[in-house]
This record gives C-alpha cells, sequence and structure tokens, in this order.
C-alpha cells in the first residue's frame, strides 16, 4: 500500500506542477491550508479524506476512477 500512496502523490505533485498551481494555489482553490497540501506532498500527511482527494481531482484536472485504477486502488475493470 505504501508505493500506491506515494505513485499517488506523485501524480498528484507532477500534475499540480504541470499545470502550473504553486501548493498555495491549490491549497486555496480547495480551501484549505497551504500546510495541508505541504503535508501530503512531503509524505507528512498520510490520511487524505476521499471528500479531499476528489477536490484535488477537480482542480488538477485527474479523473478519480483512473487515478485510482493506476495506483491499484482499484481494479481495472473500474475504468470504463
Amino acid at each position: 500500500m505504501k508505493d500506491n500512496h506515494e505513485l499517488l502523490i506523485k501524480i498528484i505533485s507532477d500534475k499540480r506542477i504541470e499545470l502550473g498551481y504553486s501548493k498555495r494555489a491549490l491549497a486555496k482553490m480547495m480551501n484549505v491550508s497551504n500546510s495541508y497540501i505541504s503535508k501530503i506532498e512531503s509524505f507528512k500527511r498520510n490520511d487524505i479524506s476521499l471528500v479531499n482527494l476528489i477536490k484535488i481531482c477537480e482542480c488538477l484536472e485527474l479523473d478519480f476512477i483512473n487515478l485510482l485504477v493506476v495506483t491499484n486502488y482499484l481494479p481495472a475493470k473500474y475504468l470504463k
């Protein structure tokens, strides 16, 4: 599971950077603290709520189900 979580965070971080968003900008879009995003991306916070993960996906234009499949939290049969 640790590898899955690390991949999930890497995808989120890479997409944030690709879109040109700072951690502060993403936090503002999600209405969370700047430190919340920093802790997630530095692996100091492993308890991302489902609601916040969905918000992250919406802000970063990531497909939530696809993200879960790619990171092996869901089997591939859930892909459309």
